[in-house]
């Protein structure tokens, strides 16, 4: 049996190929997603930049990935913002229910695949970072790398 279309969670998901077009709104602000294995001390930053070739101007698409995974950091900073201008004191669980998390998740769980990780629970936080500024805006509970 065929489910009804659920409008709201198809815009939810696609906005995630867009980007957002206020970010004159917030100039100066990067986002930073960094992680850390039980075993460690200290966060390590994950990064997204992408060696830029020649051949790139025309066909980009590893380029082009790497931008859809900052947009999704993005979209999930503007959710944690959201929620607090709306509910002041906010959950972890209310942040779980929201697409921009799952989908950050999974783009965690595969750079993590990149590394040569032996355990298999990792924690990331969040980090707004402005000049020399930095601001955690989020820290997750532990999460298994064990694909469901």
């Amino acid at each position: 049996m065929l489910k009804p279309f659920n409008s709201k969670l198809f815009l939810v998901l696609i906005r995630a190929l867009f980007p957002r077009w206020n970010f004159f709104d917030f100039v100066g602000f990067n986002f930073q997603i960094s992680f850390k294995i039980p075993d460690q001390n200290h966060w390590e930053v994950l990064s997204f930049e992408v060696d830029r070739k020649s051949l790139g101007l025309a066909l980009n698409p590893e380029c082009n990935l790497n931008l859809a995974k900052v947009n999704v950091i993005e979209h999930f900073a503007q959710d944690i913002q959201q929620l607090t201008m709306e509910l002041n004191q906010i959950s972890l669980q209310d942040l779980q229910r929201k697409a921009s998390y799952l989908m950050l998740v999974e783009i965690i769980k595969v750079e993590l695949s990149k590394f040569e990780i032996n355990q298999s629970v990792f924690q990331f936080k969040l980090t707004a970072i402005k000049d020399s500024e930095e601001l955690d805006l989020f820290f997750s509970d532990w999460i298994s790398l064990v694909k469901s």
